[in-house]
């Protein structure tokens, strides 16, 4: 699925652009609320999930989004 939002100028934007960059400042947050824990695997694995939850991407059986 490719939706598409329009603008002013009428160039679309992809959906998942708009929810990525949503994503973007949770997972900023993410990081704020981690930033003194030593870095590990499961810190990882949950910014990639905050970064792509709700993205097409979520759905593909492969990603480690589908298996959070």
């Amino acid at each position: 699925m490719n939706l598409k939002i329009s603008i002013e100028n009428n160039d679309p934007i992809r959906v998942n652009d708009v929810v990525e960059t949503i994503n973007h400042f949770r997972a900023t947050d993410y990081c704020i609320n981690v930033a003194e824990e030593p870095l590990t695997e499961d810190i990882i694995e949950q910014m990639h999930y905050v970064l792509k939850r709700g993205t097409s991407d979520e759905s593909l059986p492969f990603t480690l989004v589908s298996r959070r």
